[in-house]
């Protein structure tokens, strides 16, 4: 899998509240993810930012350029092309 991949956010996080919390072994993390608490942190008012967004971000063209640099027949390749796959996955592209 070497090509990006635009998506979207899930409508339905509901169906992957159940899947997290089933695969979490300890059932001190599971009873500390109450449905409760999700509920309640469901609910938390998103505040309106203030100010201007600075720089611009990465196209799909650059963020694969981005990604397809590091050298993936080293070891450090690998590590740092995993590294950006992450980054750029969290929406860091600036």
């Amino acid at each position: 899998m070497n090509e990006l991949t635009v998506v979207g956010r899930a409508p339905e996080w509901q169906r992957l509240k159940p899947l997290v919390i089933n695969s979490v072994s300890s059932p001190i993390t599971k009873r500390v993810l109450a449905p409760e608490l999700a509920a309640g942190i469901q609910r938390v008012k998103i505040t309106q930012s203030i100010g201007v967004r600075m720089g611009n971000g990465l196209s799909q063209k650059q963020a694969q350029a981005l990604l397809n640099t590091p050298d993936i027949s080293s070891l450090k390749g690998l590590r740092d092309r995993a590294i950006i796959a992450l980054q750029l996955g969290c929406g860091l592209r600036q």
